[in-house]
């Protein structure tokens, strides 16, 4: 096998790169991550250097679902294996009743793209304003 058998797959740059920040300038690999140096980025202080990481990420994506409303967080982008917690709050007219997959109501190892769906529903209000 020689170099003219392998593509390239990916095109890895500095998010905040410039020419000055000689990205690349030293590489470290293990297994499926990356660690790029970039000895002249000074984005923190004058020449301060960086390390870019690269590797695997599995997304969490959380969502709300059912006829009440109330906010949900914790989403984002994530190594492998990270644990994460989602997070969800009922506004005042509403309850939260709960996540699907029920997984998602306690912290969880990430090992796959993953949707975590919390369900609000609406508060009865009396005339009376008892609940």
């Amino acid at each position: 096998m020689t170099w003219a058998d392998f593509a390239q797959e990916a095109k890895l740059t500095a998010s905040d790169g410039t020419a000055s920040d000689f990205f690349g300038s030293s590489v470290a690999v293990s297994g499926s991550t990356a660690v790029i140096g970039a000895y002249g980025d000074d984005d923190q202080n004058s020449a301060a250097g960086a390390a870019y990481v690269f590797g695997p990420a599995f997304t969490l994506t959380v969502d709300s679902d059912g006829n009440g409303s109330g906010t949900v967080g914790g989403g984002g982008m994530f190594p492998p294996d990270t644990e994460v917690t989602p997070t969800a709050n009922a506004d005042p007219s509403s309850t939260f009743t709960g996540w699907t997959p029920a997984s998602c109501g306690s912290p969880f190892a990430l090992t796959a793209d993953t949707t975590c769906t919390a369900t609000f529903v609406s508060k009865l209000i009396f005339r009376d304003g008892f609940e």
